[in-house]
């Protein structure tokens, strides 16, 4: 999935789209948005999720930021 395609899908969710660099990305940064719990939402495949104190942040590690190197 392209970046402006996620963005789009996750924007119709109600989310609000960030960098993330999840876990094992070394620094790099992808999509990423917050929720309080990923079952609440229709999400686009290829999804991982890390636990943030009360919530949790979902991120597609394959769709780079843009302002990254490569996106």
């Amino acid at each position: 999935m392209k970046y402006q395609q996620l963005v789009s899908k996750l924007e119709a969710e109600g989310l609000s789209p960030r960098s993330y660099s999840g876990r094992g990305m070394y620094g790099r940064n992808c999509v990423g948005a917050s929720v309080v719990h990923p079952g609440d939402h229709v999400l686009p495949r290829g999804w991982q999720q890390d636990q943030l104190g009360k919530g949790f942040i979902v991120y597609w590690p394959d769709v780079i930021w843009p302002n990254e190197k490569g996106g």
